[in-house]
């Protein structure tokens, strides 16, 4: 979450002149000597921001990057020096800057505090499981700088460097805390609802407002309540978790931008809640609009973390900050699917109050006006431009109200006038105030506190309490008051507006510098610069999600531009036997800019054939399914000279299409029929030549010259590799059971090339087993490239027949790469691929082959995708997208090892293994510095490969399927991204292109998207459906109505008489051959049924069964006297062991007998047999 501070608003009065005047004396001392002599007589309580992992280092001496000292710059103050007399003959020697608050209370009680928990871990091992440090550490350091008066007056006395003495005297101290606070239960471990124990790695609850990495010394980092008096000071508690003081309701775990702007931030608590109090309060500043909720202080920071057995006090702000590169896409995200309300919320009963963030006078209404200090607003400033976790606890106590209030004119003159009494002179009125102030603050700083005390939350200044008013008078004393009053406040950017402005603003930047200084590129930029460049990227870092159209048939396989507007994708279908019952519709698609829409056509499909077994092969299945089975579309291409797209698919066929420029249709104008599934459609683009690969072991390739009268009757000249499956044995008798089919195919593209074809061939079995193809030959494959005006194959030296991954052309050269197997015998046993590259041979006998001058070894195991970028007339980056999830750039000018490994993320789904498709997306932006890849874990990343150290630039994308494919327009101002789920998403950077969208209302209760009354969730889009087609010639299906008529016609079956027996056979009915017979003699129908079959025919079975009433049992009848007095006399002969004598019963449980049931102790009973 990233805090943003709104533009300046003036809050009153005319801006007044802070000019300093200085009375130059020599006994006037310096600024710092003169603070720390009013700071020793003021009791405060200061807040505590620990930042480093050990205490400070000593500030004497500024060091460089490397560790070695420097002198100061030219016209560098490192301090504020005692001012001097003018006859003093040569200046005296400058002063140690004072400590810190911060460095001492690391330095000293820190320290002391590591010595203190050390001494348990010696003598108990598990101290670390028995108490939680990180509570009782933070509670002993509240105690010591807040509670004990002796460590803030000696801290003041020493300018922050202990004596030795009070050194002593402060670790007594410390063990005496931590002793006293040991025996308190509640600083054992506590337990999350899992029960494991739950322990942080800081030692408090962390803070949500992250600071800057450097900060000026002694100033406070991250925004806290401001150093106050004593009296007024309270102890933090720490009882919660640290919230912005702004409602917000969105997901817990969600990341949040927090960005800067002046007017409207979240009311910072000035009067943190006291110790003794168990529940947070509100600060009494907040305006009565807040009272529905309650907003939670500050917190005191002073994190501990435990290592080993070893204790270490960490300082660290405890925000968990969020990467900025993942923000954007995230906010665009939330952006894209919630729509933003303008209609404020009220409060209601369940606590969701919300506040527009539009007004500005907000601060006008706070009943107390905080007023910080210019160091600590600074701190805020750079803090707030940092990322952090808000989780969904403290977005809910979050209200923005102003944390900074200039005082305006007439509180300065009121301020003035309280001046002028508390030096009993007489008051006087006039433009100087804040020069008055500024005079006082100077000479009498020691009577800052005593004044602030007195005229605190009095008369003129009824809304200034003693913090504001001594933080006011420094200030002023040190010439640091605003002149425009303004005020200021922090809000949720959660839809990264601020980082929007700021890019908005480059490229008029970027023209302005150009007008100024020219071409060059060095002038106010400090900086060579490409504008050229640098304009490219701007335009392109606008590149956000616009529209999304969902529940296409399968994985988007292959997405084609037909223009800069206009795109075709085709989509996986299921058509095997096993899964055809998922089959559906959304195959081939083609995008519409002008209606937004991606429309559905239904060419590429089959009939659906019979299956004689499993799920599918029952009637129910075959009579409720569409008689069509649409085939997977996994490859599609584009002809511009010619304006022609081809898509091929597995329903053996390749289609030639006429597409309308803006996407509003496309017409079929021929088919061309193939023996297999075709898994590659090239046309290249200058010649109009078109290439196709299918599924089947010989002349695989077709080169088809398009017939422009009849492109359905064009010619094509089929194309094989040289090797064979049997080519070590061509007399074997052994049934095929593989062969090398294309894996890739690529058109050349410079010129000199334009007609050469390249097809890489590797082994697959037929049966789809990769055990049916030998282990010497997993390996093995083939380059083939081919001359396509001569029809010759032209020779590939070294490294041909190595089994082929990918190849790629370069753009503006005759050379090309190729992705294979590792061959040779002088390469790592970590290498499992090579990328080669090729060039024409220079050698006279070798004239018009290609010749390997290159090899770059890969640790991938497989390749999906190469891409090439020339860098010079020699070099270029190469780029392997592999199935491990990370692409491996090399830059061939820097030898063989790659430059960069860009990896993503976890692949989306459980137990993936070997099946993650890895990164199928890479693709090169307008320039060098800008990389774009896609991967299985959903993200779409962007890179500049040119930055050796940290290459990534942002997520662009995220998505909650694997990243299937990807293609950029040919204007490169637009990207279609294709998924796993059927999803297809289009980039633009033109705002212009955003997708109209429906939305469903949520109650406001469970909003989670800032600005909103009630959350409203964009309902995805779907594809627009084709018409349905007519079913096959000769499919058509009967009901079975008409089919028991059409039996009962031809006399196959007929009506009994008897209506209760409906239909029985015809005369006809052995014309069906419906018999079966295993119920018969013999098995043959014509024999009389099995006696066990015939008993439960229609015939034999009797018509009128008796009733189904189940007769009354007679209830029982008192027995007679004689039979009762019979059963009497029979229970009086009962043995009762406990009617015995008691001797006689001890004698028989001496001799073991079980009084209470003999004969089951005995064991006295008849065995049953078990089964």
């Amino acid at each position: 979450m990233k805090m943003a501070m709104d533009a300046p608003t003036a809050i009153g009065g005319q801006p007044q002149n802070a000019d300093a005047i200085t009375k130059q004396t020599g006994q006037d001392p310096s600024l710092s000597q003169r603070h720390q002599q009013r700071v020793q007589q003021q009791p405060q309580s200061v807040v505590i921001d620990l930042t480093g992992d050990s205490p400070p280092s000593s500030p004497h001496v500024a060091t460089r990057d490397n560790g070695h000292e420097e002198r100061p710059a030219k016209r560098q103050r490192v301090a504020i020096a005692p001012r001097l007399p003018q006859l003093q003959p040569r200046p005296q020697p400058t002063p140690e800057p004072p400590l810190s608050l911060n460095d001492c209370i690391k330095r000293y009680v820190i320290t002391a505090l590591d010595r203190k928990f050390d001494s348990f871990a010696a003598i108990e091992p598990a101290f670390d499981d028995l108490l939680d440090t990180r509570k009782l550490g933070n509670k002993v350091i509240i105690r010591v700088f807040a509670a004990d008066t002796m460590f803030l007056a000696q801290y003041h006395a020493s300018r922050g460097y202990l004596s030795q003495e009070y050194q002593a005297q402060l670790q007594a101290q410390v063990g005496e805390y931590v002793n006293t606070l040991m025996g308190d239960p509640s600083y054992g471990h506590l337990t999350n609802t899992n029960g494991h124990s739950s322990r942080s790695t800081s030692s408090i609850p962390q803070q949500t407002v992250p600071t800057p990495n450097r900060q000026p010394q002694g100033a406070v980092m991250g925004w806290q309540s401001l150093p106050k008096p004593r009296e007024s000071c309270a102890v933090p508690d720490h009882s919660r978790p640290h919230a912005v003081s702004g409602q917000v309701a969105a997901t817990a775990g969600q990341h949040v931008r927090l960005p800067i702007a002046h007017s409207h931030p979240p009311a910072l608590a000035q009067h943190p809640t006291p110790v003794q109090t168990p529940t947070p309060v509100r600060p009494t500043h907040l305006p009565s609009t807040a009272k529905t909720q309650d907003v939670l202080p500050p917190k005191i920071t002073t994190p501990l973390q435990r290592s080993g057995s070893k204790t270490k006090l960490r300082a660290a702000f405890g925000t968990n900050p969020v990467s900025p590169l993942g923000f954007r896409s995230h906010a665009r995200a939330t952006a894209w699917k919630y729509k933003r309300s303008v209609k404020p919320e009220r409060a209601s009963k369940h606590g969701a109050a919300r506040h527009s963030n539009k007004g500005t006078g907000a601060w006008a209404s706070l009943p107390k006006r905080p007023y910080l200090a210019l160091q600590e607003r600074r701190s805020i400033q750079a803090g707030a431009a940092k990322l952090i976790h808000l989780p969904l606890e403290e977005r809910k106590h979050s209200v923005c109200w102003p944390y900074h209030v200039d005082f305006t004119e007439e509180e300065v003159e009121v301020a003035r006038q309280a001046v002028r009494k508390y030096l009993a002179r007489q008051p006087q009125s006039g433009k100087m105030a804040l020069r008055e102030i500024r005079r006082f603050a100077r000479k009498h700083p020691e009577h800052i506190c005593q004044l602030a005390n007195t005229f605190a939350l009095k008369d003129g200044l009824s809304r200034r309490d003693q913090v504001s008013i001594s933080n006011f008078f420094e200030d002023a004393a040190a010439n640091r008051v605003n002149r425009h009053k303004v005020a200021t406040r922090l809000e949720l950017d959660e839809l990264d507006e601020q980082n929007a402005r700021v890019r908005a603003c480059r490229i008029p930047s970027l023209l302005f510098a150009r007008e100024v200084d020219g071409n060059r590129g060095f002038g106010r930029t400090r900086k060579l610069v490409n504008f050229t460049n640098e304009f490219r990227k701007a335009l392109e870092d606008e590149l956000e999600s616009r529209g999304d159209w969902n529940n296409c048939a399968g994985d988007i396989m292959t997405i084609t531009w037909v223009s800069d507007h206009s795109f075709l994708c085709g989509a996986t279908a299921h058509s095997d036997s096993h899964n055809q019952q998922y089959n559906k519709p959304g195959n081939l698609l083609l995008y519409s800019p002008s209606d937004s829409r991606l429309q559905a056509y239904a060419d590429h499909r089959f009939p659906r054939p019979v299956i004689e077994s499993g799920e599918n092969s029952t009637e129910a299945m075959r009579e409720s399914q569409d008689p069509w089975l649409y085939a997977s579309v996994v490859s599609s291409t584009y002809d511009a000279m010619r304006d022609r797209a081809y898509t091929s698919s597995f329903d053996k066929t390749v289609k030639i299409w006429k597409v309308d420029k803006f996407g509003a249709r496309m017409d079929c104008l021929g088919t061309w029929p193939h023996r297999g599934h075709v898994n590659f459609v090239e046309v290249s683009k200058q010649i109009g030549w078109v290439a196709t690969a299918a599924d089947v072991p010989h002349e695989a390739v077709r080169l088809y010259v398009v017939n422009d009268k009849d492109i359905s009757m064009s010619d094509y000249i089929p194309l094989s590799g040289t090797r064979a499956w049997n080519e070590d044995d061509k007399e074997t008798q052994a049934p095929q059971k593989w062969s090398y089919y294309p894996a890739t195919m690529r058109w050349g593209i410079a010129k000199d090339v334009q007609h050469f074809l390249l097809v890489g061939y590797s082994p697959r079995s037929i049966t789809g087993d990769d055990n049916d193809i030998p282990l010497e030959k997993q390996n093995s494959g083939e380059i083939c490239l081919w001359n396509c005006k001569t029809g010759k194959s032209v020779k590939v030296m070294t490294g041909s027949s190595q089994n082929v991954f990918e190849v790629a052309w370069h753009p503006t050269q005759p050379c090309f790469i190729v992705a294979s197997s590792p061959f040779g015998k002088h390469f790592d046993d970590r290498v499992k691929t090579q990328i080669r590259i090729f060039t024409p041979a220079d050698v006279p006998e070798l004239y018009g082959a290609f010749n390997e001058v290159q090899c770059l070894d890969c640790p991938a195991s497989d390749i999906n995708e190469l891409t090439i970028m020339p860098c010079s007339l020699s070099c270029c980056y190469i780029t392997a997208a592999a199935t491990d999830g990370n692409v491996y750039v090399w830059d061939t000018a820097r030898g063989d090892n790659p430059i960069h490994v860009l990896r993503h993320g976890s692949p989306i789904g459980d137990d993936v293994g070997n099946d993650d498709t890895g990164v199928k997306f890479t693709a090169w932006g307008t320039s060098q510095d800008r990389f774009y890849t896609g991967g299985s874990d959903g993200m779409v990343k962007v890179w500049n490969i040119r930055n050796r150290k940290k290459p990534l630039v942002r997520d662009l994308l995220q998505v909650d399927a694997p990243i299937s494919s990807g293609v950029f327009s040919p204007n490169r101002a637009k990207l279609a991204i294709g998924d796993a789920s059927g999803r297809v998403s289009l980039l633009s950077v033109d705002k212009a292109d955003d997708q109209p969208a429906k939305y469903i209302q949520i109650p406001a209760a469970t909003q989670s998207l800032v600005h909103t009354t009630a959350r409203s969730i964009r309902v995805p889009k779907n594809f627009t459906p084709h018409l349905t087609p007519l079913p096959p010639a000769g499919t058509e299906s009967e009901s079975g109505i008409d089919r028991a008529r059409a039996y009962v016609a031809q006399g196959n079956l007929q009506i009994h008489q008897n209506r209760c027996i409906g239909a029985v056979q015809g005369p006809a009915y052995a014309a069906l051959g419906f018999y079966r017979g295993e119920l018969h003699k013999d098995g043959d129908h014509n024999q009389p049924l099995l006696a066990a079959t015939d008993a439960k025919q229609q015939e034999n079975q009797t018509m009128f069964r008796s009733s189904g009433r189940v007769r009354r049992l007679r209830g029982l009848e008192p027995p007679a006297p004689p039979l009762s007095q019979q059963h009497q006399r029979n229970q009086a002969l009962v043995l009762d062991l406990r009617a015995l004598p008691e001797s006689t019963q001890l004698e028989l449980a001496m001799e073991g007998v079980k009084l209470d049931d003999p004969l089951e102790a005995q064991d006295w009973d008849f065995e049953y047999e078990e089964e």
